[in-house]
């Protein structure tokens, strides 16, 4: 969900997923990012409680708004119900992201509210995300997000 010409995209693992949503979309010209260009090079410092620096871009693909999309990604909890079920989340190109590494850049990660909580995951699985796609400005303290999904579904992938 990054523009085609974004030059932060960090390629994550494949999971036999692509994206089903209009290609066409993703070939539009985003403007130019000035956001910061690198990652500075530091060492990340696991055993603090401050969270990796995020990088990247932020500029969506703004045709992508309101349109149905299907993805496999990976889940990072925020927010679970009193049963313990995740109700907010949010979802990454790439297990552990948001963790132990610096998080991808906004323009990789939806935000998701879930109408129907889900049983905590293992940040290894990875899901197949459903929804409609707005175009969003999220922040948390884990990780901001660009997008979120509306109506989502989220079920394991099978295989």
């Amino acid at each position: 969900m990054a523009p085609a010409n974004d030059i932060y995209q960090r390629p994550p693992p494949r999971i036999n997923a692509a994206w089903r949503g209009d290609a066409a979309v993703m070939d539009q010209p985003a403007p130019v990012d000035d956001g910061p260009s690198v990652v500075n090079g530091m060492p990340i410092d696991h055993s603090g409680t401050q969270r990796a620096a995020q990088f990247g871009s932020s500029q969506v693909v703004k045709g992508l708004e309101g349109k149905r999309f299907a993805l496999d990604g990976y889940v990072v909890p925020l927010e679970s119900d009193d049963q313990g079920k995740v109700s907010e989340l949010l979802f990454v190109p790439f297990y552990g992201a948001c963790i132990h590494v610096p998080p991808p850049p906004p323009n990789q990660i939806l935000h998701v509210v879930l109408r129907i909580p889900i049983d905590v995951p293992e940040l290894w699985d990875p899901f197949h995300l459903q929804g409609r796609l707005h175009l969003a400005d999220f922040k948390a303290d884990i990780a901001n997000a660009t997008y979120e999904a509306e109506d989502a579904t989220l079920t394991p992938v099978q295989g």
